[in-house]
């Protein structure tokens, strides 16, 4: 509900609004309630419409504040300046003020920010101001940090080109290794060609490997193996023979702990050496026949050519 004022009052409240107050503080000063001083400024701002600024700061009593907006208006005309842009330097002036700067130092502070932008230094300010602002830190605190970091960055980056180097010097060596065993394959394949070996029996080998490697059988135990095989192989007795000779020999030696075993593989020994003797008599016996064959034959074939002489002769 808006309340009556007097016209001392209404004076008191449009200078208390063009002194840039606003309506709650102008009614909280009058001790008015802020419906009557909202009220009051559209009333005004009526009268401007259909009276004029003067005639309606006549009607209210404020001639002088409205000659005060007037002047001023001309002035920011005159500047080219608009209300927006007057706001800011005002602004700006506080600020200056606020820093301690004299108003016939203004010119000289703006050549010296204008020198600072072209050189970056605005753009760093503001972006140090930002920094205190955001990390509660000093310049000072700031820079220092900026420096460690920088300086650990130029070490990280050192580092970075150590690890580099060493990367591709593994790359080279992985190149190489990858050269090596496709040779060392190629090797293997000309190899298992030459001693005829393939995949296949290779894994068998490779699994008679691990089953020795269990079995605890040494190499030295395999090379003695080998040998014996060897001698069995010469001798033309097979794997399969030899084990069912060693199952009889151990029937047979079972009573008499191999007595009349050994006996009789002396007497077999010695039978083999009589053999072998006889064999080699029957050899020579064997030439020397070939030998009497060949004489006979050639004593038929003179006696052919004797006889055949001897009827030429008497022929003649």
């Amino acid at each position: 509900m808006t309340q009556k004022i007097s016209p001392p009052k209404m004076s008191k409240m449009m200078m208390l609004y063009f002194d840039g107050y606003s309506q709650s503080q102008i009614a909280e000063k009058l001790k008015i309630n802020q419906a009557t001083v909202s009220l009051s400024v559209g009333k005004f701002s009526t009268a401007v419409e259909q009276y004029g600024l003067e005639d309606a700061g006549k009607e209210y009593g404020i001639v002088d504040q409205v000659k005060i907006l007037h002047s001023l208006a001309a002035e920011l005309k005159e500047s080219k300046l608009t209300a927006e842009e007057a706001r800011v330097g005002l602004k700006m002036v506080k600020v200056f003020q606020h820093c301690g700067v004299k108003e016939e130092d203004y010119q000289d502070l703006v050549q010296t920010c204008n020198k600072m932008k072209a050189e970056g230094y605005i753009d760093s300010a503001l972006k140090m101001n930002k920094l205190e602002k955001s990390t509660g830190m000093t310049p000072e605190v700031i820079i220092d940090n900026a420096i460690d970091a920088s300086q650990q960055l130029k070490q990280t980056q050192a580092q970075l080109q150590s690890e580099k180097a060493k990367l591709n010097a593994s790359k080279e060596e992985i190149v190489t290794i990858v050269k090596q065993k496709k040779k060392a394959n190629q090797d293997l394949v000309a190899c298992m060609k030459q001693v005829g070996v393939d995949m296949n029996r290779l894994k068998l080998v490779e699994g008679l490997s691990f089953a020795l490697k269990e079995a605890g059988i040494t190499d030295k135990e395999i090379q003695h193996f080998i040998q014996r095989q060897k001698l069995l192989s010469k001798a033309g007795i097979s794997p399969e023979i030899f084990f069912k000779i060693l199952q009889q020999t151990k029937v047979a030696t079972s009573q008499d702990n191999g007595k009349d075993l050994l006996k009789t593989l002396t007497e077999y020994n010695g039978l083999f050496q009589a053999a072998k003797s006889l064999q080699i008599k029957i050899e020579g016996l064997s030439k020397q026949t070939a030998g009497l064959e060949e004489q006979a034959k050639l004593k038929g074939k003179m006696e052919s050519e004797v006889a055949k002489l001897k009827t030429e002769k008497a022929s003649l």
